[in-house]
This record gives structure tokens, C-alpha cells and sequence, in this order.
């Protein structure tokens, strides 16, 4: 079983879980020294950042 999941029950976008994804990355990343990778994969194309 896997507890590693993020649940939008809200208004956020796909591109707004994508950067909570990117973020919790980065984190652990500095934190623990480990380079997370992700089980899920985007697919199509990206809006320009603001």
C-alpha cells in the first residue's frame, strides 16, 4: 500500500498540483538528501508561467 497521494477536493489545476508536486520535491530534496520520482506522469502541453 502506498500513502503517498495528493487529493485536489477543490479549484486547484492540474498545473497548480503539479507545482505542489514540484515543491514537495525540492524538500525533501534539501531536507533528506533524496531525489524523489514521481509515480505520475503529465501529459499534454503546459500553459506559459505567469
Amino acid at each position: 500500500m502506498d500513502m503517498h497521494f495528493i487529493v485536489q477536493s477543490g479549484q486547484a489545476t492540474a498545473e497548480d498540483v503539479i507545482t505542489l508536486m514540484q515543491s514537495i520535491q525540492s524538500t525533501i530534496s534539501s531536507h533528506c538528501g533524496i531525489h524523489p520520482v514521481p509515480y505520475v506522469f503529465a501529459v499534454g502541453e503546459r500553459k506559459p508561467r505567469r
